[in-house]
């Protein structure tokens, strides 16, 4: 995120499906999206939701956030994950770009339209 985003070095928040605020509440922490928002300019507020998409393993996902910008899903934060040959491993994971600060109940539209999506054909090369 840009560093006007951030909670500690600008106007920033983070919030969580789960209604956790903030990296202390949302580190390490299960969830089925998280949303980082913050001024990218003076009086503009602009943000990302990262999505989890249920269909992944270990869904909910573990959110890795801190307050200076970072935030990402954690496939491998309950246990390690072995991908073996022929076997490949598909994940989905969302993201809602969006201008100003979504309510809750936004987000949470958003995250439930992601859901219901289904995966695009997978062509062997």
């Amino acid at each position: 995120m840009a560093k006007t985003i951030g909670v500690r070095d600008g106007g920033g928040m983070i919030r969580n499906s789960e209604g956790g605020v903030n990296e202390k509440q949302i580190f390490w922490k299960q969830a089925k999206w998280v949303d980082y928002s913050g001024p990218i300019a003076p009086k503009t507020v602009e943000g990302i939701t990262l999505m989890d998409h249920p269909d992944n393993p270990n869904h909910p996902s573990h959110f890795h956030v801190r307050g200076d910008g970072w935030m990402g899903a954690s496939l491998t934060f309950a246990a390690e994950r072995i991908i073996k040959p022929g076997q490949p491993l598909k994940l989905r994971y969302g993201l809602f770009v969006h201008a100003g600060a979504p309510t809750l109940k936004q987000i949470e539209k958003q995250y439930q339209e992601f859901a219901k999506t289904k995966p695009a054909a997978w062509k062997k090369k």
